[in-house]
């Protein structure tokens, strides 16, 4: 485990998860908004467009219509007061209003200033000349011819200017406030969303940061929070308590390894271990000065002997060990009288060696090495004889 303090680390306001997904969320919906309004204006003013056009037209051939008997009898002055009625009638959608003789020349105009007299000639003569109504491609001049009698002959013309800008302008200001009460409602929405997102995610995934660097810090007691949550958060949170029992668990594990290895080291008794392949994996200084003391007729047992490199060797290269190498590896050697344990006597020179294996294993059973320890029971074995000796001499 780390010895040093883990400590907590904020995240700024505008890296964290919170931040990204408030900015998502109103990115988004702004742009569907906006794209929506878009729309929905470019709609609007193809509608306003066509109304005002009908209208035009409508206005125009009913103003032609009116004109006959004033254009026949060249009376200008009831051509002036029809034309003026009609433009004060029509609004601010009419802009002007031309009356042309059948030679094409203007009679009588009225309107507002900047309007295009020479597009409205042109307009005018086209209609006398096809004797049809018209309008200009840019939908903005309507004309019409002038009969005294409906189906009459043709005696002039009448062109009228109209622009659609007041009902958009209209309709924009209506748009503008729509607009704003709809950026109204989202902020209002956003608060809401933001709020909802700071108690379900970012203060859960903050408490769960919170509880990580606590155990970081070994501290395996700490209250793990949002367990009972039945989303990603709740997942999170029991997998966190998993962990932390896990490891509680390896911490103590290395604790008691590390107790193990102490009494290892330490031991008077010349221990070896070695894995479930009979390499040695490490000895106690007690095993590694009896090694030495044995050297070099140790060598003639056990070819491959190094006393200053023994990890790694291959006990089973030892001379009169495979019999009982084969034995623990079939089994874990529980069938002995010594409860697992299994001893092999060696002969090294003139000095007996008494191996004694204890096979170590794991939770499930399976074994995993063995503890080897080794005797010098030559002495033993001299007193032993010697007292039998006497025994004998007194029987």
């Amino acid at each position: 485990m780390p010895s040093e303090v883990a400590k907590y680390q904020r995240i700024s306001l505008f890296k964290g998860l919170f931040f990204r997904c408030i900015a998502v969320v109103a990115v988004c919906t702004f742009i569907g908004v906006m794209s929506l309004q878009f729309f929905a204006m470019t709609d609007k003013k193809n509608a306003i467009q066509s109304v005002s056009l009908e209208r035009a037209q409508q206005v125009t051939q009913l103003l032609a219509m009116q004109l006959g008997t004033a254009l026949n009898k060249k009376d200008h002055d009831a051509i002036s007061d029809t034309l003026g009625g009609a433009i004060s009638v029509a609004g601010p959608d009419t802009i002007w209003a031309s009356v042309f003789d059948r030679s094409g020349k203007i009679v009588s105009e009225t309107g507002s200033i900047g309007f295009d007299q020479t597009a409205a000639a042109d307009l005018a003569n086209a209609a006398l000349r096809d004797e049809q109504p018209l309008v200009n491609e840019a939908q903005t001049l309507a004309a019409a011819t002038i009969s005294v009698v409906q189906g009459g002959p043709v005696i002039g013309a009448i062109v009228t200017a109209w622009t659609p800008e007041h009902h958009a302008a209209g309709h924009a200001a209506q748009q503008n406030k729509s607009l704003m009460f709809g950026l109204g409602i989202l902020m209002v929405v956003m608060l809401g969303a933001g709020y909802f997102l700071l108690r379900t995610l970012a203060r859960p995934l903050d408490d769960i940061s919170r509880a990580m660097t606590a155990i970081a810090d070994d501290k395996f007691e700490t209250d793990i929070q949002h367990m009972h949550r039945n989303d990603e958060i709740g997942v999170m949170a029991v997998q966190l308590e998993k962990i932390t029992t896990k490891l509680e668990l390896a911490q103590e594990e290395l604790r008691q390894a590390a107790f193990k290895r102490t009494a290892f080291v330490w031991s008077p008794a010349p221990l070896m271990f070695v894995d479930e392949r009979f390499l040695v994996k490490t000895v106690n200084p007690a095993c590694s000065a009896l090694i030495v003391d044995l050297m070099p007729e140790l060598v003639t047992l056990w070819p491959s002997i190094k006393p200053a490199e023994m990890a790694g060797l291959d006990l089973g290269d030892i001379i009169g060990l495979a019999p009982v190498i084969a034995h623990i590896s079939e089994g874990t050697g529980a069938a002995d009288p010594l409860g697992g344990m299994v001893e092999q006597m060696l002969s090294v020179d003139d000095k007996r060696l008494l191996l004694r294996f204890s096979p170590a294993l794991d939770d499930s059973g399976k074994r995993f090495g063995c503890v080897i320890q080794w005797n010098d029971v030559t002495e033993m074995q001299r007193n032993a004889a010697m007292v039998g000796a006497i025994n004998d001499r007194l029987i």
